[in-house]
């Protein structure tokens, strides 16, 4: 592909340098500079590629795209193009190098705090059965057809992502649902793209380390619903503020004339559900339809706890009402639907239920915590820890949550990364420690904290095991050391049983 073909509907400030040239390919690290490689330099969160321009020109690449203007001692024979932001170049760069691949595609994007993943595969299971090929693209995986990929980021880089999308159109897969992070949506990742459907699941603290407020966590989010078709659909869970509807409202209309449904269990949503009850084998509820003067309603069971899920579940079929799939279709993937490491239960006959799961944020856990409570009339144990490096004011919410809720907690190491685990483990504690009712112990070792709940759980008891969910891996420093929960509570299991 030529530079120039490359470059094509960027918002360039200024161009310096020949444009009628090869490109053999396209980087974001000036260390993987080659022969004919085109750099793009931006901003990162912790270090500014810009610093590194000297080094980058030592290398010879045909091109460099930056914001920054172009320095003094760059040779004549590499192009500098500047641009106002990088990121958004890099987007756009990235679906010309790979010939424009999501065009055609039917883009799904769903953000919010929890249940992005759950609403994904609950879309994914009901598309299956409606015998739309579709890919999926999330925190578990990426799944593009009968290949799966494991995931780097919930929402990929430019150049990852495209390439995705190239794959997928290569499968003749048309559907594509997608987990927009926050921090993917902040960082441009996603800019280009238009979206068929938008959905929001709710929003709650986490991030703030990045974000740094709960209005910039805001702000990231609504940029998906400016990026929707005229004739798309926003789906809106409507027991969010009234604040946060306004201004998801605000931002389909500055873009857009999509239609919208609500979702929800309060007020009078589109989609609903009564008659919730649960029991060990998970929930149930009567799915309520309402559309103009038509209504439909059905029984749905799920092989999930937590009334979080009811609303991730009624989230999807306000997805799959807008490609007219039909009732008995909806029914059928909903309880269908199984989701590696979200309310997995590991069963290996043992007298008490073992639950592995996801949830890392003040509200995941407080809502896991309060669903299995509903059901367990006996000791509900659970084991977690926070990640290290990331939002430290939500440690003692989630100590708060496990004081409040369970009958016993186990503290223990989740990914800490570069803090000291027990440094983290004080900050859960914080704000719960002296508490008379809250019975608690501190195993940093993660196996052993797994090995001690299960140890101790007897019948009738539930086991919680958060934070991790589907991981395989366990992040300690700058390295991943094997590591996963399910199998871990298998092997504890098994030498229990």
């Amino acid at each position: 592909m030529n530079l120039d073909k490359l470059l094509q509907g960027l918002e360039v400030q200024s161009t310096v340098g020949q444009l009628d040239r090869s490109v053999g390919s396209v980087v974001t690290d000036h260390r993987k500079i080659q022969t004919g490689s085109v750099w793009v330099c931006y901003r990162g969160v912790l270090i500014d590629a810009h610093q590194f321009m000297a080094q980058a020109i030592d290398k010879r690449p045909i091109a460099i795209i930056a914001e920054n203007s172009r320095p003094i001692r760059t040779p004549t024979n590499i192009a500098y193009i500047q641009v106002g932001n990088s990121r958004s170049a890099l987007a756009r760069i990235a679906a010309n190098w790979h010939h424009q691949p999501a065009e055609g595609l039917d883009l799904i994007g769903i953000t919010g705090t929890n249940g992005k993943t759950s609403t994904a595969h609950f879309i994914a299971s009901i598309f299956r059965l409606a015998h739309l090929e579709t890919a999926l693209i999330g925190t578990i995986g990426y799944y593009l057809g009968r290949t799966v990929l494991p995931a780097q980021s919930t929402t990929p880089d430019p150049l990852t992502l495209h390439s995705l999308f190239a794959q997928i159109h290569q499968n003749q897969i048309r559907h594509v649902i997608m987990e927009a992070s926050s921090q993917g949506l902040d960082q441009r990742r996603l800019d280009h793209l238009k979206f068929q459907v938008a959905v929001f699941t709710n929003l709650t603290q986490d991030h703030l380390d990045y974000h740094g407020s709960m209005k910039d966590y805001l702000v990231a989010k609504l940029r998906l619903f400016r990026q929707i078709v005229p004739t798309g659909l926003a789906v809106i869970n409507c027991d969010l503020s009234p604040g946060i509807t306004n201004s998801i409202a605000a931002a389909i209309q500055e873009k857009s004339f999509a239609n919208v449904i609500t979702y929800g269990l309060n007020g009078q949503p589109n989609v609903t559900a009564t008659n919730i009850s649960q029991s060990t084998a998970g929930l149930s509820f009567q799915l309520l339809i309402s559309s103009g003067s038509e209504k439909q309603s059905t029984s749905i069971r799920l092989k999930l706890f937590g009334q979080y899920n009811i609303y991730n579940a009624l989230a999807a079929v306000s997805v799959a009402l807008h490609y007219q799939i039909n009732l008995n279709t909806i029914k059928k993937g909903l309880e269908s639907t199984v989701i590696p490491g979200r309310c997995e239960a590991i069963n290996l006959g043992q007298p008490f239920t073992v639950i592995v799961d996801y949830a890392h944020t003040p509200d995941g856990l407080r809502n896991l915590l309060r669903g299995i409570r509903i059901e367990a009339s006996h000791r509900l144990i659970v084991v977690f820890g926070c990640g290290g490096n990331r939002d430290s004011t939500k440690r003692s919410l989630m100590g708060e949550a496990a004081s409040e809720i369970a009958d016993y907690t186990i503290l223990t190491s989740d990914n800490p990364r570069s803090e000291q685990p027990m440094l983290i483990i004080e900050q859960i504690l914080s704000a719960v420690r002296g508490k008379s009712n809250f019975e608690y112990d501190v195993i940093l070792d993660r196996k052993k904290a797994i090995q001690r709940a299960v140890e101790i759980a007897e019948v009738g008891d539930f086991v919680i095991i958060a934070g991790k969910g589907h991981e395989s891996y366990q992040e300690i420093g700058d390295v991943l050391y094997p590591f996963d929960d399910r199998q871990v509570v298998t092997e504890c299991l098994t030498n229990i049983l």
